[in-house]
């Protein structure tokens, strides 16, 4: 700060002047540091800011991907355990179906077999003189009665 010639006290003026200056500029060169400091403070901070925020929207778009591959992955596994399940009760299925029809060949054989005996216990008794009539009819009838109910 300039002192004009024409001012009182320049003398006085002049070394406070250049006794604060002493002080004073290291205070100056000190505050523009800080200020350069504060600067570069805030535009690191606005910088990191802004990284921060893709990173939060990476984030998300990386858990939105994995919440739909997660939930695809469970419908899947789903899928193939009902399908696996209906594999096993079709299995189940054919199987009960083949023993059906293997009891159902049985039977057949089974009553063929009796009408068999049947046919030739009549036939034997008939030349014996056994029962004939009505009591040979109801007696073949209760036969087949029997062989029916045990069919059953």
């Amino acid at each position: 700060m300039p002192v004009d010639a024409s001012e009182r006290f320049r003398l006085a003026k002049r070394v406070v002047y250049r006794v604060g200056w002493l002080f004073l500029h290291h205070q100056v060169a000190f505050n523009h540091a800080m200020m350069e400091a504060d600067r570069e403070l805030a535009q690191e901070t606005a910088r990191l800011t802004e990284r921060t925020n893709r990173l939060q929207e990476r984030l998300e778009s990386v858990s939105e991907q994995i919440e739909r591959d997660l939930r695809d992955d469970l419908l899947d596994f789903a899928d193939r355990s009902a399908s696996q399940a209906h594999a096993e009760v079709s299995d189940h299925v054919a199987e009960a179906r083949g023993f059906h029809a293997d009891l159902i060949l049985e039977l057949r054989t089974l009553q063929a077999e009796l009408n068999a005996a049947v046919e030739t216990l009549a036939h034997t008794l008939q030349r014996d003189g056994g029962p004939t009539g009505i009591e040979g009819r109801r007696e073949d009838n209760e036969m087949d009665g029997d062989a029916h109910e045990g069919m059953q």
